[in-house]
């Protein structure tokens, strides 16, 4: 594969739906879904997926989706979500080898992640995007958040960090490059990202094709797989030190999809249970398929910390 030219490398850091963040406009469709009326694209040139016709093209739309969408959402309840953040957070401290310092989470929403890595004796923060999903973070556990999208308050957060949490963030933000040198400026010395994604690469997308939960082609900008993760962290100054994946985390669509179903009328709730039938049998296949080493499992984590070579280029910022 030939070299990325001169043009291409220039336009890296402005990236915009309909093209890739390498900066190339061509693309081949590699999953198509008539019946939802979307289909994912894979860059020629740096094999990253992405989905067309993208779901926003600015941060200003993607806050008007998200405050479309979370006025008709509901989410797992208080306790779920509890349990949900503390295996990630569990599995943070394992991947990053540490269990204190500094810590902001990316996203963080009504703030269980926050909430468990400070029982667990990190000191917290928290950017997120939602005004009223920052208000509860703030209200319920007493934490420190910044309201905004990443791309506009990473600069009014003060301070470096021991780790910097995503969950489930990078697939929705229009420059993902910038978003991850942002995380980059972000880490202190020997800190580290925790990055986790879905995994278009999963037995789960195999199995159901655009009928899987976590493609969401109408919120989901990017589709990763294991090398294009790691190739874009490598993009923004960040050095991989580990990406594996694991198996979905079930009630982040089941409970979810029910409440939604019972709160949506007969068809709606007829659709559910389908969908939630479907999907228990792809969770059976899924388990029989899963293996670590092959890189198909539902989700994609990768812990990175700052490349050295990348910070001499910035002048050892």
């Amino acid at each position: 594969m030939n070299a990325p030219s001169a043009t291409r490398q220039a336009r890296d850091a402005d990236a915009a739906p309909g093209r890739c963040p390498c900066g190339e406009r061509g693309a081949r469709p590699v999953l198509v879904s008539r019946r939802k009326r979307f289909q994912v694209v894979e860059c020629l040139f740096c094999g990253l997926k992405r989905t067309d016709p993208p779901p926003y093209r600015s941060v200003g739309e993607s806050r008007d989706l998200y405050d479309e969408a979370d006025a008709s959402k509901n989410g797992p309840g208080e306790a779920t979500a509890l349990r949900h953040a503390a295996r990630n957070i569990g599995h943070l401290e394992r991947l990053l080898s540490r269990r204190a310092g500094r810590l902001l989470d990316v996203g963080c929403g009504n703030g269980h992640h926050l909430a468990v890595a400070r029982e667990h004796g990190w000191t917290v923060e928290g950017v997120e995007m939602d005004a009223r999903r920052a208000a509860r973070a703030r209200e319920v556990f007493g934490l420190f958040v910044v309201q905004g999208a990443f791309e506009e308050a990473a600069a009014r957060i003060e301070g470096r960090f021991d780790a910097v949490l995503m969950s489930n963030i990078l697939e929705h933000l229009v420059d993902p490059v910038g978003a991850l040198r942002a995380v980059a400026g972000l880490l202190a010395p020997g800190g580290m990202a925790y990055v986790d994604v879905p995994n278009f690469a999963s037995a789960r997308v195999l199995i159901l094709g655009g009928n899987t939960p976590h493609l969401e082609p109408r919120e989901h900008l990017w589709q990763f797989e294991p090398a294009t993760l790691a190739a874009l962290a490598r993009r923004a100054g960040l050095r991989p030190a580990a990406v594996e994946t694991r198996r979905f985390n079930r009630w982040s669509w089941r409970e979810t999809r029910a409440a939604a179903s019972l709160s949506g009328g007969m068809r709606r709730a007829a659709n559910g249970l389908a969908l939630s039938a479907l999907s228990t049998a792809a969770d059976v296949a899924g388990d029989m398929l899963y293996n670590s080493r092959r890189g198909n499992g539902d989700y994609i984590i990768m812990a990175a910390g700052r490349d050295p070579a990348a910070r001499r280029e910035a002048g050892g910022a």
